[in-house]
């Protein structure tokens, strides 16, 4: 037993640095991306929409094969190939500054995104157990937004040198990390169920393969079909979708058209996006241990809706404030409130669907979720994108915060019916055991 627990506090740690380290890489190549595609590659606003359209869709695509495959053959290896990967994505796009070069790196980086998403949440609640997975989670984003941090203070010191150079690097170091984790990950349900096995059907284990990817994708059609408040969920995923696509693609660009950059410290633009991404992450990771105080895994079925429905609230508030601001300095508070509020969610929402879904089927279920967030960004996208480049950025932003009404509608609608607890109990851990509380 004490070794049991030992492996899952070391896999445990082991998610940490790994979110840590792919925190340190997003941030040094997204802090200032958007003062390279606008400067050194000249997109429009309608470019750099269609560029998450590009990258929402390829995921749509991809996402669930990826999810299915990495539930039937092995999470680990699915994790590992996709941070090396959207490594390379990230190299592609800093060689090739023009819109169809940048484009076709998101393709690759969708690939990346869709291995490594799923798998790794699916992993570690594997590893650690269903106990405290809530934690776990939030504990993770946590160490992400600390390498985020690192990382954007990297990436203001490496652009100055050149634009591109930040996603270069960031792609190089990811590649590191992959050939890491392909030595030291373990994979202890893989283990088991290989121990489980006949050891005379190595021939038929593509069939067998096969069977588990059914077994999966049925096991989530029939949870989103039956389960309570499952699908209610994933449309506010959707919905959610179009507010973070369109915040994404039009931050950068409403600073550079709608603002001066005052003049502090002599910060320049690129400084000052690192300033602005360095922000955003510091008060989001405040944010998370906020919601992590209050978090009790033993009440979250009843209270997670519940949380969301604030969450989404406060995004919507802080994303008009954002549209509307008249001078920079108030902007840059709407923004950084809106930033900080965005990492508490996602956690909530994994851990909630944790909790419905059996062992198996978890990164099909996180891919399913996906799916739905990716279809409300490239279906969404585009037509905030429209009115950005028609109408005016303020607009847009405007549009994107409205679109989270529906999200609000349908979690007032799941509380009244009290469709918050799971639709089936937890599949137990092996051995009888309930997991191991970290986190805390």
């Amino acid at each position: 037993m004490l070794v049991q627990l030992r492996t899952r506090f070391e896999a445990y740690r082991l998610y940490l640095l790994m979110e840590f380290g792919i925190g340190v890489c997003l941030g040094m190549a997204f802090a200032t991306v958007v003062v390279y595609r606008v400067e050194d590659a000249h997109l429009s606003p309608l470019d750099l929409v269609l560029l998450g359209t590009v990258l929402e869709t390829a995921y749509f695509v991809l996402q669930l094969p990826t999810g299915v495959l990495a539930d039937a053959v092995s999470r680990r290896l699915s994790i590992v190939v996709g941070i090396a990967v959207l490594g390379g994505a990230f190299v592609m796009e800093g060689l090739l500054p023009f819109f169809l070069g940048i484009a076709a790196a998101q393709v690759v980086c969708a690939l990346g995104f869709a291995l490594v998403t799923g798998a790794q949440e699916a992993w570690i609640a594997d590893e650690v157990g269903q106990k405290g997975l809530t934690r776990v989670y939030l504990r993770g984003s946590q160490a992400g937004l600390v390498g985020t941090l690192l990382g954007t203070v990297m990436s203001a010191g490496v652009a100055t040198i050149g634009h591109h150079l930040p996603l270069i690097f960031a792609g190089a170091a990811l590649v590191v990390i992959a050939g890491l984790l392909f030595l030291t990950m373990p994979e202890t349900r893989r283990a088991d169920a290989a121990g489980e096995a006949d050891p005379d059907t190595k021939a038929a284990e593509p069939k067998g393969m096969w069977r588990n990817a059914m077994d999966s994708l049925g096991t989530v059609a029939r949870l989103i079909r039956t389960g309570p408040g499952v699908l209610v969920v994933l449309t506010v995923v959707l919905v959610i979708g179009v507010w973070h696509e369109s915040l994404d693609r039009l931050w950068g660009a409403h600073f550079l058209e709608n603002y001066s950059f005052p003049d502090l410290l002599g910060l320049n633009s690129v400084a000052w996006f690192s300033v602005m991404s360095f922000g955003a992450t510091l008060f989001g990771l405040g944010a998370t241990q906020v919601v992590n105080k209050y978090v009790d895994d033993a009440t979250a079925s009843r209270t997670t809706l519940r949380m969301l429905f604030v969450l989404i609230t406060l995004l919507m508030g802080t994303t008009f404030l954002f549209a509307f601001a008249g001078a920079f300095y108030l902007a840059l508070v709407a923004y950084w409130a809106a930033m900080a509020l965005r990492p508490s969610y996602a956690p909530l929402l994994n851990a909630w669907l944790m909790e419905r879904t059996t062992e198996r089927a978890r990164a099909t279920m996180l891919s399913a979720k996906d799916m739905f967030d990716s279809t409300g960004q490239f279906a969404g996208g585009p037509v905030v994108g429209y009115v950005g480049s028609a109408v005016s950025l303020r607009a847009a932003l405007a549009t994107a915060a409205a679109a989270l009404a529906p999200a609000l509608a349908l979690l007032g609608y799941a509380m009244s019916r009290r469709v918050a607890q799971p639709a089936e109990p937890a599949a137990p851990h092996p051995e009888g055991r309930t997991g191991l509380e970290v986190g805390q």
